[in-house]
């Protein structure tokens, strides 16, 4: 059932326009844009309906650079109402109730080879990219961060005053990169590694130890990054060596800054599968054309979390905030391994920073080392002492003497020093 179209002239004969013919419904349990008048045209956008407190669901699809398709879903039984805008204007809006509706929506001809398509939020947030038919992606942020001056970047509203209100473009073009969507996660591995005797790991740390921050930690600015991409380069020679046949794989930031940039740099001098992982937020800060292909997930913790899920192990370098709140927790959480390698206080002069200040966190492996206390693993796992020591009350003893320690950090010197 056609139930409405944008323009009232007769666009047949309008060499400036052209006509999309758009389904707009859910099938099972998916909510659809398809282009054409029969369910078996190009599917353009679809997204899994998941009710929200309120009920209500939106979603937004670009048109083109200045027209946008509002989606509301709301009620028990999905209604659908469709609004077209160009800027704050609504040109068309329609609602029903059915599984279903069609609209025609009449647009400016843009340059034919150019795809047209792509998940968004409107207004100046960052899009959530779909893939075009040719397999680029794009990506649209308003300018509140440093996005302006990263190659590839594309001012959309040069007239906007502020650079902060300015919307910038991005196009990656799968000949110089591939890129992957967020539920394109299962293609992007299968791109990007062999699939039998796979292991995969990761580095995870600082994507950038500037000269204040190595003069705190008593080292040279580049003995960070040069100390990386040693230990990087020796667990690869060794493991491959010990274990032939393996298909020893990295996982990385996929930026190519800091320990995400000694990763790459490692993975393509040794022939090392590699494969990026990023979000919408960071996507700015990814080369377009270094041929590593990413997958580009929707928020940073779902990057984080796609990061664990591919990582077998994950080598944790340092590292701040998103390193202690996410991506250890998300590692443990999909049962990965993780290693705390305190590779900086090798080298320092000093013994480095303190491991966190107030609510900052200057060294995520650092604060885990000094403030997670194991006791008694090495004795359940071992089930007889040679020397027969009882091993229950073995363990005892070590935790009071941990939880000792602990105290004696927190009182004053007439009791700490007592035995």
């Amino acid at each position: 059932m056609r139930v409405g179209s944008l323009k009232k002239d007769n666009v047949s004969e309008r060499t400036d326009m052209k006509l999309l013919q758009l389904e707009i419904g859910i099938w099972n349990g998916a909510l659809e844009v398809l282009q054409g008048p029969e369910r078996s045209n190009t599917r353009l956008f679809s997204v899994p309906v998941r009710p929200q407190p309120d009920g209500q669901i939106d979603h937004v699809v670009a048109l083109d650079t200045e027209h946008v398709l509002e989606i509301r879903l709301s009620g028990r039984r999905p209604e659908i109402m469709v609004t077209v805008r160009r800027g704050p204007d609504a040109l068309f809006s329609t609602r029903t109730c059915n599984p279903s509706v069609n609209v025609d929506v009449a647009l400016p001809n843009p340059d034919p080879h150019a795809p047209m398509f792509k998940n968004a939020q409107y207004r100046g947030h960052p899009v959530r990219t779909s893939a075009w038919r040719d397999g680029s992606v794009m990506v649209r942020m308003s300018g509140d961060r440093d996005i302006h001056d990263r190659p590839g970047a594309i001012c959309l509203t040069p007239d906007v005053p502020t650079v902060r209100d300015r919307v910038y473009e991005r196009t990656f073009d799968p000949a110089r990169k591939r890129v992957f969507l967020a539920d394109e996660l299962d293609e992007a591995v299968a791109h990007a590694f062999p699939a039998e005797n796979r292991f995969v790991i990761g580095l995870n740390g600082f994507t950038a130890l500037d000269a204040e921050t190595a003069r705190l930690w008593g080292v040279d600015p580049q003995t960070y990054l040069l100390a990386c991409g040693s230990v990087l380069r020796y667990v690869v020679t060794r493991l491959r060596a010990r274990f032939e046949g393996m298909n020893l794989c990295i996982v990385h930031g996929t930026t190519h800054m800091g320990i995400d940039a000694v990763q790459i740099d490692v993975a393509k001098e040794l022939n090392v599968p590699q494969l990026g992982c990023s979000c919408e937020e960071y996507a700015f800060y990814i080369p377009c054309d270094d041929g590593v292909p990413t997958h580009l997930a929707e928020t940073v913790n779902d990057y984080s979390r796609t990061f664990a899920s591919v990582a077998d192990v994950m080598i944790t370098m340092h590292g701040r905030i998103q390193t202690m709140q996410m991506d250890l927790f998300h590692m443990l959480h999909q049962r990965g391994h993780v290693v705390l390698f305190d590779l900086l206080r090798f080298h320092s002069d000093n013994g480095g920073p303190a491991v966190n200040v107030g609510d900052a966190i200057n060294d995520a492996s650092g604060l885990l080392q000094s403030r997670l206390h194991v006791v008694g693993m090495q004795r359940v796992r071992t089930e007889v002492w040679r020397d027969g020591t009882d091993r229950w009350q073995a363990a005892a003893d070590e935790l009071v003497n941990v939880l000792s320690n602990i105290v004696r950090s927190k009182l004053g010197p007439a009791l700490s020093v007592r035995l």
